[in-house]
């Protein structure tokens, strides 16, 4: 005799009934009692009145009934079970499809909606394959086709990663963390270029305005190269002499007159002003000779720009020679 199958009950009462027949057997209650010995008892639970109170004309067609009632999946249960329960395991894609298609039995369902519940179980690689097809196509040709596809895939395995290969995916990490740290680096250096740029700009952006000395902004700040000029401006008178008469080099006394500071000045020889140059310092420190060791002079105290004491030994006048007619 056939085991319940409560997915196919009205199958198995079929295959029963066969029996019956093959066996001469018609009575009801003789049906009756064959099923009711035969029925597991989770299924007994859902039907006591039918089995404690069987029909007196029919038991056996009530029992069948009733049963089967109970156990089918309606319709919206059908497609439920179809999304939740229903994977693609050891089967083939054509199996799949055979199995989904017997699951839901007599109940019709829109092929196409069979086909989406069906293509969302297959593989990825194969999904995206039929994806392009057209859902018009034959259902049973396209699980074949899709049995061909699968075993060809199977055959040419994406390789996986190897073990040794890690080690380079890691430096090749390190490699683009070095890269991104030396880009915000240099992208740093360029935003501090372009702020002491813009700094510089704004500053040469001043009024263009005749200063000091009547030589006008642009020719200040662009000398020869300048294309704009604003009078009063002196600048060309300045250059007539050509290049020995530009400016005059030369050394002065501090305001004080004092004999131990010796500024280097730059003399306009229009004006016969002096202006002072800015070196941060008022006297050169030299090496010493030998004889000079010989005399430290704790009177003259120099610090370097670290604040450390430079060791000094006494005052030397230098007579220097920076160009024509420029002694110092």
């Amino acid at each position: 005799l056939p085991i319940f199958n409560p997915r196919k009950a009205e199958l198995w009462f079929a295959r029963l009934e066969s029996f019956f027949v093959a066996n001469k057997i018609t009575n009801q209650s003789t049906k009756f009692s064959y099923a009711n010995s035969l029925l597991p008892d989770d299924v007994i639970e859902q039907v006591p009145d039918v089995v404690f109170k069987p029909d007196p004309d029919s038991p056996f067609d009530c029992l069948k009934r009733v049963v089967i009632r109970v156990t089918s999946l309606t319709d919206q249960k059908t497609i439920d079970q179809l999304l939740a329960n229903v994977e693609l395991g050891d089967n083939t894609l054509s199996q799949l499809k055979r199995h989904m298609t017997n699951l839901l039995g007599s109940r019709t369902i829109d092929r196409r909606l069979l086909y989406q519940l069906w293509l969302r179980r297959l593989p990825q690689n194969i999904q995206q394959i039929l994806a392009i097809g057209d859902e018009d196509v034959d259902f049973d040709r396209l699980a074949d086709i899709a049995d061909r596809i699968y075993e060809q895939s199977k055959t040419h395995p994406v390789s996986q990663i190897q073990s040794g290969s890690t080690d380079e995916i890691a430096e090749l990490r390190r490699s683009v963390d070095t890269l991104t740290k030396q880009i915000a680096q240099i992208q740093l250096l360029n935003a501090s270029h372009s702020k002491r740029r813009g700094t510089s700009t704004s500053r040469r952006r001043r009024s263009p305005s005749t200063t000091r000395h009547n030589i006008c902004w642009y020719h200040r700040t662009y000398g020869k190269q300048a294309r704009k000029c604003t009078p009063p401006c002196n600048f060309a008178s300045t250059q007539k002499k050509g290049r020995q008469d530009r400016r005059l080099m030369t050394t002065a006394l501090t305001d004080h007159n004092s004999q131990d500071s010796r500024l280097l000045h730059v003399t306009d020889k229009r004006t016969g002003t002096q202006f002072l140059v800015d070196t941060g310092a008022e006297v050169s420190v030299v090496l010493p000779t030998a004889l000079e060791k010989n005399t430290p002079d704790p009177k003259l105290k120099l610090q370097a720009a670290n604040r450390s004491d430079i060791k000094t030994y006494g005052r030397r006048r230098l007579q220097l020679n920076f160009g024509p007619k420029s002694s110092f």
